[in-house]
């Protein structure tokens, strides 16, 4: 009974210590906008806090089992997305742009989404508060689908290998498609002339963070359809409400914040969000309604084991932002 008691305790401490986290992003994007200062938080930070906070929960090991990696997948997926930009322009492979245009021009039955949304939004009364919220709403992605697996990690723990799969599935799918098809975003496309002028509105409001050389040269402009930012957040959803039923109804509002956001900021066309959201379909039933991955099941792994494979993902990460770093050098070369 008492056993159970601090057990309930311990997972009331480690959800307070999620909503912490959530609510200081949130507290500390408000104050920067209040001084016109806008970023995101870097993987690094979100690693190391995130440790932290494990270690003075005393679950640093199994932290550490847990989520090695997944937390060096996600530098790798930064890695292999601009390795697949910088061998698209080093071998000249086409990069697609009218199709999607076409698409989207079928569904409104006039001009692309991203043009009539900026047309509302950046010619408002409200146009500097529409700036910020796409600012802290776009830059919040990457910290907001890891807080989901900290909360899951947390209060699900048994169950946080489904969370794991799940999204390793999705970033290895992400990849698959930019590699197939590379495809412009709606700025870059009206850059070329194929569209009337689109701000990319996320870009310009980024002021306050200077990238490592990796992070500057691991960038994939033409990997927009389909949206992963959308993508995530729609996994995000699917799995909150698996676990939690209607007590993730905030999810729903990011969801939709940031489904407008990616539209109105001009990253992204509404066909590539409606492609993200059915996009996120797939790895959540392979991973919460089949048995396919079972045998990554929490406990099946020592730490020696995840640190290996972590390690291991981490060399690759390295010789993909070095092959790519070369790519995208000769491409200037030669250019």
């Amino acid at each position: 009974m008492q056993e159970a008691l601090i057990e309930r305790t311990q997972d009331k401490s480690r959800v307070y210590l999620t909503s912490f986290l959530f609510l200081s992003y949130i507290t500390g994007s408000l104050i920067l906008a209040y001084f016109h200062r806008y970023t995101y938080v870097t993987k690094t930070l979100i690693f190391t806090t995130f440790f932290l906070l494990a270690f003075l929960m005393r679950d640093s090991k199994e932290f550490i089992k847990d989520w090695a990696p997944l937390m060096a997948a996600t530098f790798l997926l930064d890695a292999c997305r601009g390795f697949i930009y910088g061998a698209t322009l080093f071998f000249k492979l086409p990069i697609h742009s009218e199709y999607v245009i076409k698409l989207e021009q079928m569904l409104t039955q006039s001009q692309v989404m991203p043009i009539i949304l900026q047309h509302a939004v950046l010619h408002s009364p409200f146009e500097v508060f529409f700036r910020s919220m796409f600012a802290i709403v776009y830059g919040f992605h990457f910290l907001y689908f890891l807080l989901v697996g900290l909360l899951i990690w947390n209060t699900r723990r048994p169950e946080f290998w489904r969370y794991k799969t799940a999204f390793l599935t999705i970033m290895s799918l992400g990849m698959f498609f930019y590699a197939i098809i590379p495809t412009t975003p709606p700025w870059l496309a009206a850059q070329n002339n194929l569209l009337p002028p689109i701000e990319p509105t996320v870009f310009s409001m980024f002021n306050s963070y200077s990238p490592t050389l990796f992070e500057t040269f691991n960038i994939n402009p033409v990997g927009a359809m389909p949206s992963l930012h959308v993508a995530f957040a729609t996994l995000c959803l699917l799995i909150g409400f698996h676990h939690y039923r209607w007590r993730a109804w905030p999810m729903i509002v990011y969801s939709i914040l940031l489904d407008f956001t990616c539209v109105a900021s001009g990253m992204h066309y509404m066909v590539d969000v409606i492609a993200g959201t059915i996009f996120a379909l797939l790895p959540f039933y392979l991973s919460y309604k089949t048995k396919i991955f079972a045998r990554f099941e929490r406990g099946s792994s020592s730490i020696y084991s995840s640190l290996f494979v972590a390690v291991l993902i981490l060399i690759i990460m390295q010789l993909t932002s070095m092959t790519n770093l070369y790519f995208l050098l000769q491409t200037k070369t030669v250019s």
